[in-house]
């Protein structure tokens, strides 16, 4: 009977109380129905017993507090304790599971968003080095490019510089010589210009043969063009023919060879029979 408590609960019994727990024991029971004492008291149990009763929808006279123990008068209230401490761990087993799927779903989310960030810069590294292996192909392929059409040019060059060569025949050497070879349409300026250095450069090849003598003769075909080109009917049958100048052998004559003396001038540019 002592080892029971029988002799303790009639004794409970008889002042009017139908339960009894100590304060410690009642706290950690139902703690969960305030939010005063949830999830952890830090205070006394007495104090946490009594913050807990101000929370609950059941008269203060139902409770009497001893040194050690609380009393519960009527057993509905201790029926109403438990209904209120089920319905409470339904709704705290349903926040732990809330939780518990949150934290889950984070983890889970969490974890496909590190692998979708690995994903993304593994794939912006792997298009980063694409276009730069793509721009430096295309840099590469511009440069070669260039040198190809460098040399290619400088060949098409070379290729019409000696087909000229080959194609100018001594003949083409004289300065009126009209003769040139043709060429493409899009060389036609650069065939204008090597047209006109190759007939300078025959000219002056041309004027290099001559010596004084000669140059003084043509100076006098010169002057005697300037004369008489299209004044005179039969200057075109004479223009094959050299330059005398000295057409009555004045040269000769002692009386001009006195004259030259005495005026020291023996240069005769014309003398002829008109």
């Amino acid at each position: 009977v002592r080892y029971l408590g029988l002799l303790e609960t009639v004794r409970v019994r008889r002042c009017g109380f139908c339960f009894r727990l100590s304060y410690s024991q009642f706290l950690a029971r139902y703690k969960m129905l305030s939010l005063q004492t949830w999830p952890c008291w830090l205070g006394t149990a007495v104090e946490g017993v009594s913050y807990l009763l101000r929370d609950l929808p059941i008269p203060p006279a139902e409770f009497a507090f001893g040194r050690t123990k609380i009393f519960v008068r009527s057993p509905r209230s201790v029926f109403e304790l438990e209904e209120f401490r089920r319905e409470r761990l339904e709704d705290l087993a349903t926040l732990i599971q809330k939780i518990w799927r949150g934290y889950r779903q984070r983890k889970d989310f969490l974890r496909r968003r590190r692998s979708q960030i690995i994903i993304a810069a593994a794939w912006r590294s792997w298009r980063a080095r694409e276009e730069y292996r793509i721009l430096k192909r295309r840099k590469q392929v511009e440069w070669a490019v260039g040198v190809i059409q460098r040399h290619f040019f400088r060949w098409k060059r070379r290729q019409l510089l000696l087909r000229l060569s080959q194609q100018l025949t001594p003949e083409t050497d004289s300065p009126v010589c009209r003769d040139w070879p043709p060429c493409h349409h899009r060389l036609s300026e650069t065939n204008m210009l090597l047209c006109r250095l190759h007939h300078r450069w025959r000219c002056h090849k041309y004027r290099l043969r001559f010596d004084q003598t000669a140059r003084n003769r043509m100076r006098e075909k010169v002057t005697a063009s300037i004369i008489f080109k299209e004044r005179k009917a039969s200057y075109p049958r004479s223009v094959g023919h050299p330059f005398l100048g000295d057409y009555v052998r004045l040269r000769q004559n002692v009386q001009w060879k006195k004259i030259c003396v005495e005026n020291n001038d023996q240069y005769v540019v014309f003398a002829d029979i008109i």
